[in-house]
């Protein structure tokens, strides 16, 4: 098979992708200079206290006193939301207990515990959940241990189980608030040291970027292999029942609000472009593809997304950014507050420009009597109208899709659902039929999504019949999802993004009657002529 190569690497890339992502990830993280800063349990802002609550209850009732709030300022995570880490300590057996208010990207919970313990000898013992993956440094001082718990109110019997070491005297005397800031500064600083020295990590002028390395590719299947394993015992727990922590309507409000916000992170979606613009060039290149061939896709497909970020810019879109995928380019923008007319003009200046653009170039060969195969410009107008009147189709994720969902099918969620189905089989279809191996990336990715839009589809379905007059809000989104036991198998994160999807199609300002008949009669336009003029063109041959 001659292009048995591609499908084995095709093959590989789907394999290992989720590996891969998160290998990127870390590439692109930046570890900005953190600090502490002691603070009053006051100045904690109120979405961050309903979701801190229920955990300061609970070690209240098991003794522990509260010790300490620092604000962590700058953290290397780069949240969204302030931090704050909230120290507590019980005098009876000398364990201190650690919230933070804004976990490690990636973490199943909404607040990452911690216990550890003091020893006489200067040694200590910590006991984490779910979160052990992320660090590749353990000083020769501190034990760490991590059992992956379902239920975080089973981490302190784990913590006392851990601590029984041979040897060990427990400090029961707790440090002041100036010594735990001290000295959690200066572990932090430390692990960066030792990072430094294990050559994971190097100094930049923002803060510190991983090295591309073997140890950052296990690290990257590390965190992913803890991830699966925390998930998969979270699932196992709340199967059946909505888990309190995991999925409390607060904790769900926090969530679903800091997807809301605006990220502006100009310097990574930068680097998005150039990344996959290369990747794009590369795999392009190695599919036989010639230089001034590939140059003239890359500008059809820019051209296109440049439509599309125009009109998200004009509309104040956030973080509007355009990157490259191996079969085509994507532009992603984020607006709480859109019309859907608003949507339907960001669908349809995608491929607006590229159908005006391929007629002139025909137009101005046609009327220098030139053939349309005349060098750069043939290429370029051929590549043009072709790849803009695909996109135009009426298949999802294609821009035609796009439009056909939004304007014929705005509020009925089942049919949305049946209308992704029949694309993905489309899709599917035309893959084997082409034996296209760069299209099974996309009919992979339409199946693996296929759960997410059943979900995304309940929920809606569910949140009309209860609020038919419209005007659903987050609160109600969260409520929703909390109480739901069809949700319950959902981790934290994966029901606020779904929560804040729903949301946000839902808020979405409906267009009049006449805009939609406008909108879609000029769709069908643009559907239309191209097939008419190509017809009445081959009936002359």
């Amino acid at each position: 098979m001659q292009n048995l190569w591609l499908w084995v690497l095709v093959g590989f890339v789907l394999w290992q992708w989720p590996y891969l992502h998160q290998f990127y990830r870390l590439m692109t993280l930046t570890i900005r200079p953190r600090s502490l800063e002691l603070c009053s349990a006051d100045d904690i802002d109120a979405e961050t206290r309903l979701v801190l609550e229920p955990y300061i209850t609970h070690l209240s009732e098991r003794g522990f006193s509260h010790l300490a709030t620092f604000k962590i300022t700058r953290p290397p995570e780069n949240a969204q939301i302030p931090v704050y880490r909230l120290h507590f300590h019980r005098q009876g057996d000398g364990v201190y207990a650690i919230l933070e208010s804004a976990p490690y990207p990636g973490v199943l919970q909404p607040v990452l515990v911690s216990f550890f313990t003091l020893f006489q000898s200067g040694r200590s013992c910590h006991t984490m959940n779910g979160v052990r993956h992320f660090f590749d440094y353990e000083p020769d001082d501190e034990e760490f241990c991590d059992h992956y718990l379902a239920d975080w109110r089973e981490i302190l019997p784990a913590h006392l189980r851990d601590r029984e070491i041979e040897g060990e005297v427990v400090q029961l005397e707790p440090k002041s608030p100036e010594e735990l800031l001290a000295e959690s500064q200066e572990d932090y600083v430390r692990s960066l040291r030792a990072e430094q020295e294990m050559g994971l990590i190097r100094k930049t002028q923002d803060g510190f970027r991983y090295r591309p390395s073997w140890s950052l590719w296990r690290m990257a299947r590390r965190v992913v292999d803890g991830q699966r394993r925390f998930a998969s015992s979270l699932r196992q727990a709340t199967a059946g029942s909505p888990s309190e922590e995991t999925g409390s309507s607060a904790a769900l409000l926090s969530r679903m609000k800091v997807l809301a916000r605006p990220k502006r992170n100009r310097k990574k979606a930068w680097t998005w472009f150039g990344l996959s613009a290369a990747v794009f060039f590369g795999i392009s290149i190695l599919l036989g593809l010639s230089v001034a061939a590939v140059v003239a896709l890359m500008i059809v497909l820019l051209v296109h997304e440049l439509g599309h970020w125009g009109a998200m810019r004009i509309f104040g879109y956030n973080d509007v950014s355009i990157f490259f995928l191996p079969f085509g380019a994507v532009t992603t923008g984020r607006k709480e507050e859109r019309a859907a007319f608003q949507e339907y003009l960001v669908f349809i200046m995608g491929p607006l420009p590229g159908l005006l653009i391929g007629v002139a170039i025909l137009a101005y060969l046609a009327l220098h009597q030139l053939p349309t195969s005349y060098d750069f410009l043939g290429r370029y107008a051929f590549f043009s109208l072709f790849i803009n009147y695909i996109n135009l189709l009426p298949i999802l994720p294609l821009d035609g899709g796009r439009i056909v969902q939004l304007l014929l099918l705005p509020s009925k969620p089942k049919a949305q659902l049946y209308f992704y189905v029949f694309s993905l089989v489309a899709i599917a279809a035309a893959t084997i039929w082409l034996r296209d191996p760069l299209l099974l990336i996309l009919v992979a990715a339409l199946a693996m999504a296929y759960q997410q839009n059943r979900a995304a589809a309940t929920l809606a379905q569910k949140l009309i019949a209860r609020y038919p007059n419209g005007g659903v809000t987050q609160e109600q989104v969260a409520e929703a999802l909390a109480h739901d036991a069809s949700f319950a198998h959902l981790s934290l994160p994966a029901k606020a993004a779904l929560g804040h999807r729903v949301w946000s199609t839902l808020r979405m300002q409906k267009p009049k009657f006449s805009l939609v008949m406008a909108g879609f009669l000029f769709y069908l336009f643009l559907l239309a002529v191209p097939l008419l003029i190509a017809l009445a063109f081959w009936r002359t041959l």
